[in-house]
């Protein structure tokens, strides 16, 4: 059941990872065409998704709602800080890094369990605080916990042809500290990409291979899923990239017939319900419409 590393897959520059507009038919192996597919559905899926607002809390005491950092979304990001707005090339990610770190400054450095008193603010901004000049900020860490941990550097972690796991210290509320903030949303939806995959996915478009989440789908099922056609496979990826297009039936089969000739629909009906069931062995299921609206009309 449990998948095996991809062999065709790393064809891709960086190993790990597959282009979104990968070949099913290059690859052999029909369980490696599968989660080929379920990778590049995720990326799909990951891109149209906005990120989730970022709440940090100050202690309650201090009596102001917590604090909000919302990243840019993805088309944002990638519009306003790569070069011309254009996805980089895998052997540019590292280079873009340093460049970027350099342009935005030293590393800041974090704290954790520090202390103020309320007469050292001077006011409360939407972003932090404003101490009094000469105010002290006094650590407390917990007890099992060395002074050491309460200060420190963040990280951005991400993955290039040479190395699945490079880290770059960021300056807070830099570009790079944006990315890092970006790379942990993508982190926290459901197909576990690691970090620094999820970095590279922001700034190259390469989706991470979803194979522990492959195999996720195959323990639900109770046993590894029958094998899919290399046309089904296929048909379920279009469905995904066409899903919110906004083109009507007629459109979308001239379109699939059009890529896909060997494989022509000339039945509306047929292709829709073959669509819908490709996306579903694929593993992605649509929530169920609850029974309120299921009675309307």
């Amino acid at each position: 059941m449990e998948p095996t590393a991809p062999k065709t897959v790393p064809q891709s520059p960086i190993s790990g990872m597959v282009d979104p507009e990968i070949d099913l038919a290059s690859i052999a192996d029909p369980w490696e065409q599968r989660v080929t597919a379920i990778s590049v559905v995720a990326g799909i899926r990951a891109a149209q998704k906005p990120p989730l607002d970022l709440k940090v809390a100050l202690p309650p005491d201090v009596r102001i709602a917590p604090f909000k950092r919302q990243p840019p979304s993805l088309d944002d990001f990638r519009r306003t800080h790569l070069p011309d707005g254009e996805l980089l090339a895998p052997h540019q990610v590292d280079g873009w890094i340093v460049e970027q770190g350099g342009r935005d400054g030293a590393a800041s450095v974090w704290f954790a369990d520090v202390w103020v008193q309320p007469e050292e603010i001077e006011h409360i901004d939407p972003d932090g605080v404003v101490l009094i000049p000469g105010t002290k900020l006094r650590f407390d860490p917990p007890p099992d916990t060395s002074g050491a941990q309460v200060m420190g550097r963040r990280k951005l972690e991400y993955a290039t042809p040479l190395s699945a796991r490079q880290e770059y210290v960021v300056r807070a509320g830099g570009v790079l500290d944006t990315l890092r903030q970006l790379s942990l949303f993508y982190r926290s939806l459901p197909w576990q990409w690691p970090s620094a995959q999820a970095t590279t996915f922001v700034l190259t478009g390469l989706v991470p291979y979803a194979a522990q989440f492959a195999r996720d789908l195959a323990i639900q099922h109770g046993r590894r899923p029958r094998p899919m056609s290399l046309k089904h496979l296929t048909l379920g990826v279009f469905t995904e990239r066409h899903r919110d297009s906004g083109e009507g039936p007629a459109q979308r089969i001239a379109r699939w017939n059009e890529l896909h000739p060997e494989w022509a629909y000339t039945n509306a009906d047929l292709f829709s319900s073959d669509s819908a069931r490709a996306i579903r062995r694929i593993g992605y299921y649509q929530p169920p419409v609850p029974s309120a609206a299921r009675s309307v009309g």
